[in-house]
Protein backbone atom coordinates (compact mmCIF):
# COMPACT_ATOMS: atom_id res chain seq x y z
CA UNK A 1 0.00 0.00 0.00
CA UNK A 2 2.87 2.42 0.86
CA UNK A 3 3.74 2.55 -3.34
CA UNK A 4 0.59 3.62 -4.21
CA UNK A 5 0.64 7.94 -4.50
CA UNK A 6 -1.22 10.02 -1.68
CA UNK A 7 -4.35 10.32 -4.01
CA UNK A 8 -4.49 6.56 -4.41
CA UNK A 9 -4.34 5.77 -0.88
CA UNK A 10 -7.06 8.24 -0.06
CA UNK A 11 -8.78 6.97 -2.52
CA UNK A 12 -8.31 3.35 -0.76
CA UNK A 13 -8.82 4.33 2.53
CA UNK A 14 -11.98 5.71 2.18
CA UNK A 15 -13.51 2.85 0.81
CA UNK A 16 -15.65 0.65 2.66
CA UNK A 17 -15.35 -2.90 2.84
CA UNK A 18 -17.92 -3.94 0.86
CA UNK A 19 -17.22 -1.48 -1.91
CA UNK A 20 -13.55 -3.30 -1.56
CA UNK A 21 -14.88 -6.90 -1.87
CA UNK A 22 -16.97 -6.23 -4.68
CA UNK A 23 -14.05 -4.42 -6.51
CA UNK A 24 -11.95 -7.71 -5.37
CA UNK A 25 -14.27 -9.76 -6.77
CA UNK A 26 -14.16 -8.07 -10.32
CA UNK A 27 -10.50 -8.80 -10.32
CA UNK A 28 -10.54 -12.66 -10.24
CA UNK A 29 -8.89 -12.66 -6.92
CA UNK A 30 -11.10 -15.89 -4.96
CA UNK A 31 -14.30 -14.81 -3.37
CA UNK A 32 -13.74 -17.05 0.14
CA UNK A 33 -10.05 -15.19 0.34
CA UNK A 34 -12.21 -11.92 -0.26
CA UNK A 35 -14.97 -12.73 2.03
CA UNK A 36 -12.93 -13.90 4.90
CA UNK A 37 -10.35 -11.04 4.75
CA UNK A 38 -10.02 -8.78 7.03
CA UNK A 39 -10.07 -4.78 6.10
CA UNK A 40 -6.07 -4.43 5.87
CA UNK A 41 -5.97 -7.52 4.05
CA UNK A 42 -8.59 -6.44 1.84
CA UNK A 43 -6.50 -3.04 1.54
CA UNK A 44 -3.45 -4.81 0.45
CA UNK A 45 -5.31 -6.71 -1.71
CA UNK A 46 -6.59 -4.20 -3.82
CA UNK A 47 -3.12 -2.04 -3.51
CA UNK A 48 -1.25 -5.22 -5.20
CA UNK A 49 -3.78 -5.34 -7.59
CA UNK A 50 -3.37 -1.45 -8.93
CA UNK A 51 -0.04 -1.69 -8.89
CA UNK A 52 -0.19 -5.17 -11.42
CA UNK A 53 1.12 -3.70 -14.52
CA UNK A 54 -2.56 -2.99 -17.57
CA UNK A 55 -3.07 -7.19 -18.79
CA UNK A 56 -1.24 -9.10 -15.86
CA UNK A 57 -4.65 -10.22 -14.30
CA UNK A 58 -5.60 -13.17 -16.03
CA UNK A 59 -2.10 -14.17 -17.34
CA UNK A 60 -2.09 -11.05 -19.71
CA UNK A 61 -4.55 -12.84 -21.95
CA UNK A 62 -6.78 -9.70 -22.74
CA UNK A 63 -6.96 -8.61 -25.93
CA UNK A 64 -9.00 -5.34 -25.07
CA UNK A 65 -7.62 -2.54 -26.76
CA UNK A 66 -6.65 0.84 -25.00
CA UNK A 67 -10.01 2.62 -25.62
CA UNK A 68 -12.26 -0.52 -24.77
CA UNK A 69 -10.44 -0.32 -21.59
CA UNK A 70 -10.74 3.21 -21.17
CA UNK A 71 -14.51 3.18 -22.19
CA UNK A 72 -14.67 0.03 -19.27
CA UNK A 73 -12.97 2.28 -16.93
CA UNK A 74 -15.16 5.39 -17.35
CA UNK A 75 -18.25 2.81 -17.02
CA UNK A 76 -16.96 1.42 -13.52
CA UNK A 77 -16.64 4.93 -12.37
CA UNK A 78 -20.46 6.47 -13.76
CA UNK A 79 -21.34 3.26 -11.86
CA UNK A 80 -19.77 3.92 -8.74
CA UNK A 81 -20.44 7.54 -8.41
CA UNK A 82 -24.53 6.72 -9.18
CA UNK A 83 -24.21 3.61 -6.28
CA UNK A 84 -22.46 6.61 -4.17
CA UNK A 85 -25.72 8.97 -5.27
CA UNK A 86 -27.89 6.40 -4.19
CA UNK A 87 -26.07 5.81 -0.64
CA UNK A 88 -26.43 9.38 -0.08
CA UNK A 89 -29.94 9.57 -1.35
CA UNK A 90 -30.90 7.28 0.94
CA UNK A 91 -29.29 8.60 4.02
CA UNK A 92 -30.71 11.97 3.72
CA UNK A 93 -33.82 9.82 3.64
CA UNK A 94 -33.10 8.22 6.84
CA UNK A 95 -32.64 11.03 8.46
CA UNK A 96 -35.56 13.16 7.15
CA UNK A 97 -37.19 10.34 8.63
CA UNK A 98 -35.60 10.16 11.84
CA UNK A 99 -36.44 13.67 12.16
CA UNK A 100 -39.75 13.93 11.27
CA UNK A 101 -40.06 11.21 13.79
CA UNK A 102 -38.86 13.03 16.49
CA UNK A 103 -40.85 16.07 15.90
CA UNK A 104 -44.29 14.18 16.68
Amino acid sequence: MERLTQKQQAELTKMSNDRLRMKLARTGIDEEAIATAERTELLNMYAEYLLLPPGAVGGGTSKLSEEELALRRSELELKEREMERQEARAMRELELGQKEAELK
